[in-house]
């Protein structure tokens, strides 16, 4: 395209282009003063060429000649280069960048112009992805502390991006340089990421690929480096990882609990009376829990000690008399609600009837026991003819047996807990119940131990 035919002005894109690569990787030189005209070039890696293809895609019309490979005087062994011919179109670029005619200047007006598809660019020019890939941070080094500055209070002001700035060093030829760096905090890098996205050409497209980190307990995404969010999320977790350090190491806890206690009783009381009184509705809730589980743990040792008590005060004047007005407030609290006590006396009726017919019928079934082979030979017989003729029965038979089978094993008891939240186990090869909580934990110390197994081998 001839000089002539060179568009007098900028498209929104190239305009956006050249603005976001000057705060990177761009530069502009004055080819001649009187006629404003000015050229602009852009250098990269040659691991970059095909980002600097884009560029030169944008501003081909411009172009002296398409992007080649030079060799590379500083980092890396060759370069990829290009740049415009020297027009006045670029001369309102380079008064705005460079307001002394020579060298950078970050400034409001600068950054006024500056949209979402400008900082796209130089994300792409400057930009970098940390380790964690949860961050952005930007190589800043050819600007003023100040100037960054001012770059970190606009993103924030115009866009919401939260960000720092840091001093950082570098060596260069044995010689040390500090220079400030523009760090994204993770906050800001979840808000800038969507605004640049429809905007960042291809081939810088990794440096926005973050890794997405979400809360263990909710499933919501984190902004900052922990396992679960802060709030009701981190009560539960906190909750569950001691619950979990006291399963593992009970005995030894409640041995060096009981130690204190020994050593400081008037200290433990007053701690105790304190915890209690506390949340009164909370220690009452709990007391009748762990009174109900040790009920259910050691029934037959509570029956036999309320016999022996019985049998021991039997005749006792005073523990009658206990006895006989307990019943009697037992029995006046009950008639004040008459369905209760109507529904109460029916199934003690029913009782007594049926221990009655069992007595009898287990008599009988002593004295007859020919006739007992009859009927469940006879009992059998039918059942199996029922069975083949009724598939729905064979069903329920099988939930039957099912139930006898699961009543077995409860009986039997747990043959382990759970070891994030204490749940009885019924499985013996099982170690986590099958809570999302327990499991979401399990899943952190499985990914835990393969992360240590891969150093290890490393």
């Amino acid at each position: 395209m001839s000089m002539q035919n060179k568009p007098e002005t900028l498209t929104a894109s190239q305009k956006q282009l050249l603005l976001g690569t000057m705060l990177g990787d761009g530069s502009m030189q004055v080819s001649s003063a009187a006629k404003q005209t000015v050229c602009y070039r852009s250098n990269h890696g040659w691991c970059q060429h095909q980002y600097n293809l884009e560029k030169y895609a944008l501003l081909a019309e411009y172009a002296t000649r398409a992007p080649y490979k030079i060799k590379n005087g500083g980092y890396g062994e060759w370069s990829s280069v290009w740049r415009t011919q020297a027009l006045s179109v670029f001369h309102y670029i380079f008064t705005l960048t460079c307001p002394d005619g020579h060298h950078k200047l970050v400034n409001t007006e600068w950054l006024s112009q500056l949209t979402p598809e400008g900082i796209a660019w130089w994300i792409g020019d400057d930009g970098c992805l940390d380790s964690g890939r949860r961050t952005v941070s930007i190589s800043t080094h050819g600007f003023s502390p100040e100037e960054v500055d001012l770059l970190s209070t606009w993103l924030m002001a115009k866009y919401g991006v939260e960000s720092k700035v840091y001093m950082v060093n570098k060596t260069r030829d044995g010689e040390v340089f500090t220079y400030p760096l523009l760090y994204i905090t993770a906050k800001g890098t979840i808000t800038l990421i969507p605004l640049i996205a429809p905007y960042m050409p291809a081939p810088m497209a990794y440096k926005i690929n973050r890794i997405e980190h979400r809360c263990l307990m909710c499933g919501a995404e984190l902004t900052k480096g922990a396992w679960v969010c802060e709030g009701a999320c981190k009560e539960e977790y906190d909750h569950i990882v001691k619950h979990e350090y006291y399963e593992e190491n009970k005995e030894y806890i409640m041995e060096k609990s009981a130690e204190w206690r020994r050593a400081n009783p008037e200290q433990s009381r007053i701690i105790a009376r304190r915890c209690y009184y506390k949340d009164l509705v909370y220690s009452r809730a709990m007391g009748r829990k762990h009174a109900a589980a040790y009920l259910e743990r050691n029934r037959d040792l509570v029956n036999e000690r309320k016999r022996d008590k019985r049998t021991s005060l039997k005749g006792d004047p005073a523990y009658e008399a206990s006895l006989q007005s307990e019943r009697k407030r037992y029995y006046a609290k009950l008639k004040k609600d008459q369905g209760r006590y109507r529904d109460r006396l029916d199934k003690a009726n029913a009782r007594r009837d049926h221990k009655a017919e069992a007595v009898h019928t287990k008599e009988w079934r002593k004295n007859n026991p020919d006739k007992v082979k009859e009927q469940n030979a006879r009992s059998d017989q039918r059942r199996k003819e029922r069975l083949a003729n009724d598939p729905a029965e064979k069903e329920r038979q099988r939930l039957i047996t099912n139930a006898r089978h699961k009543r077995k094993i409860l009986a039997k008891g747990p043959t382990g807990h759970c070891r994030y939240c204490g749940e009885p186990l019924y499985k013996k090869t099982s170690t986590v119940c099958q809570a999302e909580v327990c499991q979401k934990l399990k899943l952190r110390d499985n990914q835990r131990r393969y992360r240590a197994r891969k150093l290890e081998q490393a």
